[in-house]
């Protein structure tokens, strides 16, 4: 049995929108760059002004970089007649 007197004043943290402060209960979204919790309204890296902008930029180039040289299509050469 734990006697602890602060076990009272401790409070559960309350799911709140990083930015606007919303309370989102269970329908909340981690941003994947910096890893804090948002409404669906401002999950937007650039609503909510993600400082990791730039890095997610750079990944999409990466891959697109990518898919462009997995891709590439040579065209068949015709016979002439």
């Amino acid at each position: 049995m734990n006697s602890n007197p602060n076990n009272k004043n401790i409070k559960k943290k309350k799911n709140k929108c990083f930015k606007c402060l919303k309370k989102t209960g269970l329908n909340f979204f981690i941003c994947k760059y910096c890893n804090y919790k948002f409404c669906s309204n401002c999950i937007n890296l650039e609503i909510h002004i993600c400082k990791f902008l730039d890095n997610k930029k750079n990944d999409e180039l990466n891959n697109l970089k990518k898919k462009l040289e997995n891709e590439k299509y040579v065209s068949n050469k015709f016979n002439k007649i």
